[in-house]
């Protein structure tokens, strides 16, 4: 008895193929999504605690990538305009209209949330370290109740630093001390740089560093370190203004004086201004 041999015709099989295409990649190809990306403004880097919302939807995100940023994707909303809401503690919350179409919608470049505020901030702590390069400095922000802020907006801190020789009874500082302390040659006054830290297990972050090229006798055993740290608040004043009024601020001797000038430029809502002193830094 001869079997029956059932060629399926190669038509067919296309189709069939064809078919399973269409039932896989049909529902992704209607399915209205919208992707972006939420950075902070002055770091460019992850924002802490960030929530996105969209026609009910919602993606909160604590911490997002050791890489930095990442893409975020609503799926499942309807064609047509809608409202993109991002809003983070300390941070100016933002709005974004967009016409959704059926398919991938994807903003063209990253929403920058800017921050406003260090949360709980009652003053700062400086680390110093001498390194080949110069002073490295740790800038930590610090509570009322003594525990170091990490959890914040990077700000666009304004830093400056006036590095003078530590003096005891009138000489060159050799060891560290405690009484007889003084101030004596200064060695430099100015704004200092500084790099943001995005390690979540970080206990500071930002860094600042003054070169040691950029300080007179840099061979001082023992500094004498007075800080000024601009905390500005940008719904009231922008990066160009603080600079105008700090070039203006370092020309105070003492500190009464540049307090009272602070005062008068605005301090209290569009800055906040921290006055620090670091005794017995070694300077080689």
């Amino acid at each position: 008895m001869r079997r029956r041999v059932f060629i399926i015709p190669a038509t067919v099989v296309v189709a069939i193929i064809i078919a399973a295409l269409v039932v896989y990649l049909l529902p992704q190809v209607l399915n209205t999504r919208l992707t972006f990306r939420v950075v902070d403004s002055v770091s460019h880097g992850w924002v802490w605690g960030m929530t996105a919302s969209i026609e009910k939807k919602q993606i909160s995100e604590f911490y997002q990538s050791d890489r930095g940023p990442i893409d975020l994707t609503f799926t499942h909303l309807s064609p047509g305009k809608a409202t993109l809401r991002i809003a983070a503690a300390n941070y100016i919350s933002q709005e974004i209209s967009v016409n959704l179409h059926i398919g991938a919608n994807v903003l063209p470049s990253p929403i920058s949330l800017v921050g406003f505020q260090i949360p709980g901030l009652d003053h700062f702590a400086m680390v110093e370290s001498s390194t080949p390069a110069g002073l490295s400095v740790e800038v930590r922000p610090v509570s009322d109740s003594g525990e170091a802020v990490t959890s914040h907006p990077c700000m666009n801190l304004w830093i400056g630093a006036l590095v003078s020789s530590e003096l005891i009874e009138g000489r060159p500082a050799t060891a560290p001390s405690d009484s007889g302390l003084a101030r004596g040659e200064p060695l430099y006054r100015g704004k200092i740089s500084w790099a943001w830290n995005a390690d979540p297990t970080a206990s500071f972050r930002y860094t600042a560093t003054i070169p040691r090229t950029d300080i007179q006798s840099p061979s001082a055993p023992y500094l004498v370190i007075d800080y000024i740290i601009i905390v500005p608040d940008p719904r009231y004043v922008g990066p160009t203004e603080i600079d105008t009024i700090m070039q203006s601020a370092l020309r105070n001797s003492n500190a009464s004086d540049l307090r009272a000038y602070l005062d008068a430029h605005g301090a209290g809502k569009k800055f906040r201004y921290f006055l620090s002193t670091s005794w017995n830094v070694k300077g080689t």
